[in-house]
């Protein structure tokens, strides 16, 4: 599913019913229990209007007819009959109701997730985690939510009334026109509510997402916090959000009550109305007391799905403010265009080459590089230095197509980079980032990460090869043993071993490492290095690093100086 907002930035967001129609559009599997729960309700109300005709018609027989049991017996099979139908079509449709929000939820999420994946590290560096989770969970909660409810009894708000308009008018056409008269005082005024309850709703869903970044921002540092003694002070600040969250709850609902109250003041109005109207006709005898009941019976029925619109537009204001969010969240690649060729990346080993190549950062007040210009032959080495900021991980995520250059080539053979497919380009990559990443699982799950399927004697070599297979058999289980979220039971320094296995037994062409050996003892470095070197032979190295002992692998050298003006040295 695509997330991104159409139009340029500063469009006005799309309506609730369009926004809804492309969230549907997007996703197949919903349109079937949408339609089923649609078809359903309106059957429903069909056999309401049924119900309804039959009760009045038991009433006039009882009270003004005088009919006996036997005579009313029909009716009120039909009657039971009928109850029954609705009764069935209520449960399918609230059945369909929940298909119709599992199935939005689940494409939501998928394509959320992702278009993460495809922006890659890039963009989660700079984003707010806890507002990503909280997209992910509460705001797809929402919007699910929101088009499952509000979205057809939209749909519902107009066609049962008209089925019910229709039916009052074949029996009073008097009654008829008042509801014509009084039908659109209800929208106007949900839409003078509706302006409050939305302004209101923006402030809670904001604040929301706010609490969760603070909250989990004070999960991670929360060590920190209590060595400075600032953790009374952060939970102060998450305790002042968390109010006001309850304050925006709170207006929110105010507003969604008021609503209410309006929405049932002018159909009570309006049937009351209808009462007199048609009690005046009966007294002056140009209506019979048959239709005048069945038309003031369905009147209640003419403003009820309005009524419940209402109700459901508070709940799914959220959902808009989280469809409007999701709609807004930029988790596309940093890159200036989307890509017209998806070619496949050379066969064997390659070499790359930059010509000309500039980037600058969308915060940035300069650029990172500008005009930077070197190659590397297949199977050639280069390594990469410079002081911290000077752009050593920026080249890496360029290579990687997380980024793309501002201007210039990077040429990967005789193909620019921005050609290859990128899910094949990255399959030929080997790479190690300054914080690698451990999933919350086994030592294996993590090892497979690289390699699915690879056997117990590729994951033992690889391991050696990374001077981690002393410390995996020390653990309780071996390659069973788990590791934690983020690598938390394992240090630095056996974290980063674990990834460098990964390298290991990754079979790639391609190997770029991001300061590999940072957080190892001077023996576990020296021994990986020569692992290194001797794995890297044939395949087309490039490492980023601040140390001359890791820089000694490659033949030749790029460095990155600052200002951000780079110094290019190839030899």
């Amino acid at each position: 599913m695509d997330l991104r907002a159409k139009g340029p930035s500063g469009e006005k967001p799309p309506s609730p019913f369009r926004l809804a129609k492309r969230f549907i559009g997007e996703t197949p599997a919903a349109r079937r229990p949408l339609v089923l729960s649609l078809s359903a309700a309106l059957l429903g109300a069909a056999l309401m209007i049924g119900q309804v005709i039959v009760l009045a018609r038991l009433v006039n027989g009882v009270f003004l007819e005088h009919h006996g049991a036997a005579a009313l017996l029909p009716l009120f099979l039909l009657g039971g009959g009928l109850t029954a139908g609705r009764a069935v079509l209520s449960v399918l449709e609230r059945r369909m109701s929940a298909r119709l929000a599992s199935h939005l939820r689940a494409s939501l999420r998928c394509g959320f997730i992702d278009a993460l994946f495809e922006a890659g590290p890039a963009f989660t560096a700079d984003g707010d985690a806890g507002a990503l989770v909280a997209q992910l969970l509460e705001a797809v909660d929402a919007v699910a939510l929101f088009i499952s409810t509000y979205f057809p009894q939209m749909i519902l708000a107009v066609s049962i009334p008209l089925l019910v308009l229709i039916a009052v008018g074949l029996q009073s056409s008097v009654a008829a026109l008042i509801l014509v008269a009084t039908a659109p005082l209800v929208p106007f005024f949900m839409v003078l509510v509706g302006r409050a309850a939305e302004g209101a709703s923006r402030r809670e869903w904001r604040t929301l997402m706010d609490l969760n970044g603070r909250f989990l921002d004070l999960l991670r540092g929360l060590l920190t916090l209590k060595i400075f003694g600032r953790a009374e002070r952060q939970g102060a600040q998450v305790g002042r959000v968390s109010e006001d969250y309850r304050r925006h709850v709170m207006v929110t609902l105010r507003v969604a009550l008021l609503s209410g109250l309006v929405l049932e003041l002018f159909a009570a109005i309006a049937t009351a109305i209808v009462a007199v109207s048609i009690g005046l006709a009966l007294v002056y005898g140009t209506i019979a007391f048959l239709p005048a009941l069945i038309a003031l019976m369905l009147v209640p029925e003419f403003f009820a799905p309005m009524r419940q619109l209402g109700s459901a537009f508070h709940q799914a204001m959220s959902g808009l403010e989280a469809a409007e969010g999701l709609l807004g969240r930029d988790v596309t690649p940093r890159t200036r265009g989307v890509h017209s060729s998806n070619l496949p990346p050379p066969a064997g080993t390659f070499g790359l080459r930059f010509e000309g190549v500039a980037f600058r950062h969308p915060l940035s007040s300069g650029p990172v590089f500008e005009d930077l210009t070197f190659s590397v032959p297949p199977g050639g080495h280069l390594a990469v230095r410079g002081e911290s900021g000077s752009g050593k991980t920026t080249l890496l995520l360029l290579l990687l197509g997380y980024l793309e250059a501002d201007a210039g080539i990077i040429r990967v053979g005789d193909l620019p980079l921005s050609d290859l497919d990128r899910s094949l380009w990255r399959s030929r990559i080997a790479y190690v980032s300054q914080s690698p990443y451990l999933i919350s699982g086994t030592v294996r799950d993590n090892l497979l990460i690289a390699r699915e399927g690879a056997s117990e004697e590729d994951l033992w070599g690889a391991l050696e090869r990374a001077q981690a297979a002393p410390l995996v058999r020390s653990l309780p289980r071996g390659l069973d043993a788990e590791v934690g979220e983020r690598g938390q039971r394992l240090s630095g320094g056996e974290a980063r071993r674990i990834a460098l296995a990964r390298v290991f037994l990754r079979d790639a062409p391609l190997l770029l490492l991001d300061e590999p050996t940072i957080h190892l003892d001077p023996f576990s470095r020296r021994r990986v290095l020569d692992e290194l070197a001797s794995y890297a032979e044939g395949r087309t190295l490039i490492i980023a690093t601040h140390h001359e002992e890791e820089a000694a692998l490659a033949g030749a050298r790029v460095d990155l100086a600052l200002p951000r003006s780079p110094m290019v040295v190839v030899g």
